[in-house]
């Protein structure tokens, strides 16, 4: 059972890619590695089972029955691999306090490894996150002197604008990711931000927009998209 989970975790590791790869990255440790930790905890249930017909300890039942640590280690070897596959493919909702100054670093860090692939992978993620990051975002100038600095607002800033500034990032939206467009464009009038709150970031866009052959304007023009 154990060789057999074991196997099925890798197997499940196999079926990843890139935006798994991140997105454990920027999850907490304890989630990032839980699927490990119930391995180990069956594991060691599984040994616990074989050794305890053996002692002649008073165990109170039912942890002196051999079938319960058997049924403990089986059942997290069961659950490890769902585990790995819950949290590694969702991208949703990974911006949050605890999580932001990770997302953030994790996110610029692949950005400058570059490459297509890396930078598919952290477009997926941002526009996943773009809601709470906007939400975030808009409570910078919200801030009154004498209040507890929270940097979460100021890492979603930089992500809008310091990632999205990025030139490699910006052709990629323009000319592959209408939906990032679109849900940006409509996310303006709920959100209402100042001109030099993440203007930045929107301002690139818009000169890709304009400026790259490829983007869904010219696309537009020449009846391709």
């Amino acid at each position: 059972e154990a060789l057999a989970a074991i196997g099925l975790v890798f197997a499940v590791k196999q079926l990843g890619n890139k935006e798994w790869d991140l997105v454990s990255r920027i999850r907490s440790p304890f989630i990032r590695n839980l699927c490990l930790w119930l391995s180990l905890i069956g594991l060691i249930s599984v040994l616990i089972g074989s050794i305890v017909p053996q002692t002649h300890l008073l165990i109170p039942p039912p942890l002196n029955y051999p079938i319960f640590w058997e049924q403990v280690g089986f059942l997290c070897f069961a659950v490890a691999p769902f585990t790995l596959y819950i949290f590694s493919s969702s991208k949703n909702k990974l911006f949050t306090k605890a999580n932001a100054e990770r997302f953030y670093h994790v996110l610029l860090i692949e950005i400058t490894n570059g490459g297509k692939i890396a930078v598919d992978a952290v477009v997926s993620i941002l526009r996943a996150n773009l809601d709470p990051l906007l939400a975030e975002a808009t409570h910078f100038n919200k801030r009154k002197m004498g209040d507890d600095v929270d940097m979460t607002a100021d890492y979603a800033l930089s992500a809008l604008n310091i990632i999205l500034e990025q030139e490699e990032v910006a052709d990629h939206i323009v000319a592959n990711r209408m939906d990032f467009i679109v849900f940006l464009v409509s996310s303006l009038k709920k959100y209402k931000p100042t001109s030099g709150l993440y203007g930045q970031g929107f301002g690139k866009l818009i000169e890709r927009l304009f400026k790259n052959s490829e983007s869904y304007l010219y696309k537009q023009l020449d009846h391709r998209g």
